[in-house]
């Protein structure tokens, strides 16, 4: 039997560190229309989530825009939950954003009632995820906290230590996100 988490997070009847595994696909879409069209797509494919990377949207930084967007996207989505994700260039993102810029995205988004989860990354400086972190718990929406590796997979201690250090941040989820070389890699996963 698979390990589960001790602390398990229900977010629209869907079970994280529960006994099944969950699927999330991505939405990366350049503009609204290929963002509907990638729902639909996907919707398709029944996936338990979906994730928005808006870092890849080309109004990421009108956010009036990306709210209307992320509103349209909700009705093509129907009741599957929705990851919304905004990475910097320096954790993988696909734009560069100011700080300043990102935080109002995030919490906006968050406002709006039109994400489920919000994932941030934990390499921010602690007071940016204070704010997410908190409002998130005022809107009654999940933080996921983590850390993603492009270049290896850490020891077994290290990755441990990381979903400790996210749960005690106040992550709801913890994540990690790591690049396996080898069996051994995956075995420490």
């Amino acid at each position: 039997m698979r390990l589960q988490s001790e602390k398990k997070v229900t977010v629209k009847n869907k079970v994280f560190g529960g006994p099944i595994p969950l699927i999330c696909l991505p939405l990366v879409a350049k503009d609204r229309s290929a963002l509907l069209h990638q729902a639909a797509e996907l919707n398709r494919l029944d996936p338990d989530l979906l994730e928005w990377r808006i870092d890849g949207y080309d109004q990421v930084e009108d956010i009036s825009a990306c709210l209307e967007a992320l509103q349209a996207l909700k009705v093509a989505m129907e009741s599957i939950p929705l990851i919304f994700t905004c990475r910097i260039h320096l954790e993988g993102g696909f734009k560069e954003l100011s700080q300043e810029t990102r935080l109002q995205l995030i919490t906006s988004a968050i406002e709006s009632g039109g994400v489920e989860i919000v994932d941030v990354e934990m390499c921010n400086e602690p007071a940016f995820i204070e704010k997410v972190k908190t409002k998130a718990q005022t809107c009654n929406t999940k933080l996921i906290l983590s850390y993603h590796n492009f270049a290896e997979t850490p020891d077994e201690t290290f990755i441990h230590d990381k979903l400790v250090m996210a749960q005690d941040m106040g992550a709801d989820i913890a994540k990690l996100a790591v690049t396996p070389k080898n069996y051994a890699d995956v075995l420490d996963i």
